[in-house]
């Protein structure tokens, strides 16, 4: 199929990173992921040895707030033909700690669900799965699925509560597990092994109107973090002013805030910071 890269006119920086995405990326991943319940259950399928597993739901990027209002972003959650719910989650940076993420995804996803009526029994069971590139747990093992258990290892709780790592690098692509977790870091659609992934792949890396989303995402990213850039440029700007001024006796604080740009309130809280009564 011929490549529609340049169908759109977009900086050199995009197309590259265009060519770079896998569904490891988040922002790729999302958008191929959104109503296609089949690709979700093809990865669970493959992922937790499950081939009679049945995705009916599947949703991407839904925020989810706990009781106090804090709220997570998920990458897709799913919801299989039993009630057993799903929630994957594309991981490249494994420095964070995941295993309590996944304690608190799987604590904020159950508060959402469970009614003050309902018994414990009904709770459904939950799998929260960190796909990453790194050995995370350092086991060598391609896919990881822990459970409490006892200290022997053999007796399981009736919790119904499943973290799953996938690992990228200890891949094995005789398996299933190990096909589908080349297909996730693949960058090209000729590499993959799945006919669906292959198919997605190509509606945002070849096909126009893919690509004219895809490279409105990346631009739109790019935008938002030099902005953010700017502004903590120019917050740290003004705190040096600020506390030059300070250093150099010059007061009041609004003839501060005035030249600063810094707000008054937060040139008081400097001044005591260099000057501690």
């Amino acid at each position: 199929m011929k490549n529609n890269f340049t169908s759109r006119k977009s900086e050199p920086w995009v197309i590259e990173r265009l060519r770079q995405l896998s569904f490891m990326d988040n922002e790729l991943f999302t958008r191929a992921f959104r109503e296609r319940p089949d690709l979700a259950e093809h990865l669970l399928r493959g992922l937790l040895s499950m081939p009679d597993l049945k995705v009916v739901k599947s949703t991407t990027q839904d925020r989810i707030y706990d009781k106090n209002s804090k709220s997570v972003i998920l990458d897709c959650l799913c919801t299989d033909s039993e009630g057993k719910r799903y929630d994957i989650e594309v991981q490249n940076d494994v420095s964070k700690s995941l295993g309590r993420r996944a304690r608190a995804y799987g604590s904020i996803l159950d508060s959402n669900i469970f009614e003050a009526s309902q018994e414990y029994e009904e709770l459904p069971d939950r799998y929260i799965i960190f796909i990453t590139i790194e050995d995370f747990l350092k086991n060598g093992r391609q896919v990881t699925v822990l459970a409490m258990r006892d200290e022997e290892g053999k007796s399981e709780d009736e919790s119904g509560m499943y973290h799953v790592y996938g690992c990228i690098n200890n891949r094995d692509e005789n398996t299933e597990a190990g096909r589908v977790l080349s297909d996730m870091s693949c960058t090209r659609a000729e590499g993959m092994y799945y006919d669906g992934y292959r198919e997605r792949m190509e509606d945002f890396k070849v096909r126009k109107e893919g690509v004219r989303e895809m490279t409105g995402v990346l631009e739109q990213i790019m935008n938002e973090g030099l902005e953010k850039g700017m502004r903590k440029g120019v917050k740290q700007k003004q705190a040096q002013v600020a506390e030059n001024m300070i250093k150099d006796g010059v007061l009041p604080f609004e003839k501060i805030s005035l030249y600063s740009g810094m707000p008054v309130g937060l040139s008081r809280i400097l001044c005591n910071l260099i000057f501690p009564s």
